[in-house]
C-alpha cells in the first residue's frame, strides 16, 4: 500500500473516494502532489496522478485538470488513448487546434489498446474530425493573406474526409448514429453514396 512519508498526510487509500467526488482538502492536494515526485514505482506515480487528474475534473478546474493530465502523458504512460482523446477534447474547445489535431491523433493511434471498446472508438474518431475540420477552416480563413497555400488546404480538405469515413465507419460498426459524420463527409464535397461506401469499405479493410 503507498503512504505518505510527509506527516499529516493520510494513505493515499483513504482518499481515492474523496478524489473522484472533488473532495479532497488543499492539503491532501499538496500531499499528493509531493507524494507524486517523490515516489519511485512507476505504478505509484501513476495512481497519484490519477487522484489528481479525477480530483481536479470533479472540482471542475479545468486548467489545473489539463495540467495534470499533461503530466501524466509526458511522464506516466504516453500512449493513454482516453486521456490524449480529453486533453484533445479540452484543447480544441479553446481553440488551440494544432495541439488539438496532435493529441487527438495521438488516441486514434493507440486506441488498438481499446479494441473491444467500440463506443470510445466512436468518441476518439469524432474529437479527431472536429479538429480537422478546424484546422481546415483555419487554413481557409488564411487565404489570400499569408501562407498557407491552396495546396495546403486541399490537403486539409482531404484529411476531414479521412477523418469523417473513419468516425462514420467507427459509428455504423457500433450501431451508433452516424449522422453527424455523414453530414461531415458530405461538406467535403463527396455525394452521400461515395461516403457511405468508402465507410463500407473501410470497415472491412480498405478505402
Amino acid at each position: 500500500m503507498l503512504a505518505f512519508a510527509e506527516p499529516g498526510c493520510p494513505p493515499i487509500d483513504r482518499l481515492q473516494e474523496g478524489a473522484t467526488k472533488g473532495e479532497l482538502t488543499e492539503q491532501a492536494v499538496v500531499c499528493l502532489q509531493e507524494a507524486r515526485s517523490n515516489e519511485t514505482s512507476l505504478e505509484g506515480r501513476a495512481t497519484i496522478s490519477r487522484l489528481l487528474i479525477a480530483d481536479s475534473f470533479a472540482k471542475g478546474l479545468t486548467t489545473v485538470w489539463s495540467s495534470h493530465v499533461v503530466w501524466h502523458l509526458e511522464n506516466i504512460d504516453a500512449d493513454d488513448a482516453n486521456l490524449a482523446y480529453l486533453y484533445g477534447l479540452y484543447l480544441y474547445k479553446r481553440g488551440a487546434s494544432d495541439q488539438a489535431e496532435k493529441w487527438s491523433r495521438h488516441a486514434i493511434d493507440n486506441g488498438y489498446r481499446w479494441e473491444s471498446d467500440a463506443d470510445g472508438a466512436v468518441k476518439r474518431l469524432n474529437a479527431y474530425a472536429l479538429v480537422a475540420r478546424a484546422t481546415l477552416q483555419k487554413h481557409k480563413g488564411m487565404l489570400n493573406t499569408q501562407e498557407p497555400s491552396v495546396l495546403a488546404v486541399r490537403a486539409s480538405n482531404g484529411q476531414v474526409q479521412l477523418a469523417a469515413v473513419q468516425w462514420l465507419s467507427a459509428a455504423v460498426s457500433a450501431e451508433r448514429d452516424g449522422s453527424e459524420a455523414l453530414a461531415m463527409c458530405i461538406e467535403t464535397g463527396w455525394d452521400k453514396e461515395r461516403c457511405t461506401s468508402r465507410a463500407a469499405a473501410l470497415a472491412v479493410g480498405g478505402l
